[in-house]
């Protein structure tokens, strides 16, 4: 449409053939999922135990506060502190180390 790509340019693409063909089955797959109904059942499942168990999504939350704190935050944390103090400290370390007297005087 646009002779940006030729047919034969598509035509030589093997990673397109193999995207079709494994995009394929994974769709197939997930058909008869939800025909056998595995799907519906787990859906259900996790439901009924979320309703139940009101504390349970409470503590699922604050878990996922902790890991995204500890993971995200604090190593953010960290990295603000290390470019403000730990950067300069460890140029004047170094400027210190060069103009240390030395032993053999």
């Amino acid at each position: 449409m646009t002779g940006v790509l030729s047919w034969e340019d598509v035509i030589k693409e093997r990673a397109l053939e193999r995207f079709i063909v494994w995009f394929g089955a994974l769709v197939m797959m997930a058909t008869f999922l939800n025909k056998l109904g595995p799907v519906a059942w787990f859906a259900g499942t996790l439901e009924k135990a979320s309703k139940a168990s009101a504390w349970l999504m409470g503590a699922s939350a604050l878990l996922l506060l902790a890991y995204l704190y500890a993971h995200y935050l604090f190593a953010s944390t960290m990295a603000h502190y290390h470019r403000h103090v730990g950067g300069p400290s460890t140029a004047l370390s170094a400027w210190r180390w060069a103009r240390r007297p030395s032993c053999s005087r």
